[in-house]
């Protein structure tokens, strides 16, 4: 009754949709033997110039059109990713760029202020006590300048370097501006400082003026000796001799 097909008259009857057809597909149009799983079409075959030969039937052509078609997909695909790559360095770059002019945008600026820094403090060094009775309000405003330039600085990641007596000396930091001997100093430790450093974030400003020790070799630095004890210099302490001085150096 099922396969009676239906009349208006037979309104009582069980209404039983047709089948769908299935699909029919060449199998030999992809080679299912491609070790990924996905379907890989057949390569043409090339004449002796390396060209590829004309198709020989429709399927044929199918085939070559979809191993053009799966070359431009993949050379696309290539090109997607390394534009990808791209992009994503521009913006790594960018990102970069951004924070370097964020932390060292006003260094000219801030290099040009260091000789107002400079001034301020050559004008405090230079006032004595008669200045600073006479003048006590000039020496106030030239200080609240300073400490108003300095409170700048430090808004924008501007530190002093400063550095001690006796401190060791870093090329990183300092410049050398005279070498010296210095007795009781140890050997490359800064004796002067003769103008402060800066630096602006982790990068130096300005390197500090300093002068350095520089003693002969040999030279220890000076500090509480004791005298040699005859046995050291092998000859009795009561004797009249004179003790041997060593081997003479030329003239």
């Amino acid at each position: 009754m099922a396969d009676t097909p239906i009349t208006p008259d037979d309104e009582d009857a069980e209404y039983v949709p047709p089948k769908p057809m299935e699909p029919q597909f060449e199998a030999d149009v992809f080679d299912f033997t491609d070790k990924t799983g996905a379907p890989q079409a057949a390569a043409p075959e090339l004449d002796e110039n390396g060209e590829p030969l004309p198709p020989k039937s429709p399927l044929e052509f199918l085939q070559q059109q979809l191993v053009a078609v799966e070359a431009e997909r993949d050379d696309m695909n290539d090109k997607r990713l390394r534009a990808l790559a791209e992009g994503e360095n521009i913006r790594r770059r960018a990102m970069k760029d951004r924070e370097e002019a964020e932390k060292y945008g006003s260094v000219r600026l801030a290099r040009d202020m260091l000789a107002v820094y400079d001034n301020l403090n050559r004008a405090l060094e230079a006032a004595d006590n008669t200045v600073k009775e006479n003048a006590p309000e000039f020496i106030e405003g030239v200080e609240l300048t300073k400490r108003e330039l300095v409170n700048v600085f430090a808004k924008h990641k501007i530190a002093p370097v400063t550095p001690e007596l006796g401190d060791k000396f870093d090329a990183n930091l300092h410049q050398a501006m005279f070498e010296a001997p210095a007795p009781g100093a140890e050997n490359n430790t800064i004796i002067q400082v003769m103008q402060p450093g800066f630096i602006i974030a982790d990068r130096l400003l300005r390197a500090a003026m300093v002068g350095v020790a520089k003693n002969p070799a040999g030279t220890a630095p000076a500090g509480p000796t004791t005298a040699p004890s005859p046995e050291a210099n092998n000859e009795p302490a009561a004797s009249g001799e004179q003790p041997n001085p060593g081997p003479q150096q030329p003239s």
